[in-house]
């Protein structure tokens, strides 16, 4: 085999590794989603439930609602932070997935066989 052939295959199993990783972390980002979907829907339903029982709770417990409107306050903030940092982390995708695209455009040209001297 010669040397540009063992340069050629160790490139191509390099590139099928890479594929491969970034499959892997598309499936964890898919997984992770799906989990804040439905942490999120659980939050609304609390949140809703917790709407209809202040009003009993405030008259049989005055004490108790303002630590439960303090931690609905605190898991609001939590989401809303988790969700800047998300789109944060889309930005980054975005700005590693237009470099691959400027590598790839930069590459075209340097064909192997279409030197000519």
């Amino acid at each position: 085999m010669a040397p540009f052939g063992k340069v050629h295959a160790a490139m191509h199993n390099a590139g099928d590794r890479i594929k491969s990783g970034l499959a892997w972390a598309n499936h964890r980002y898919q997984q992770g989603v799906g989990l804040a979907q439905r942490v999120n829907d659980y939050y609304h339903t609390g949140k809703k439930v917790a709407g209809l029982m202040m009003p009993v709770l405030d008259r049989m417990h005055p004490e108790l609602a303002p630590r439960i409107n303090a931690g609905l306050g605190a898991m609001d903030r939590l989401r809303d932070t988790a969700v800047s940092h998300h789109d944060d982390v889309l930005a980054k995708i975005k700005n590693n997935s237009d470099m691959v695209a400027q590598m790839r455009q930069a590459m075209a040209p340097l064909q192997p066989y279409g030197i000519s001297v």
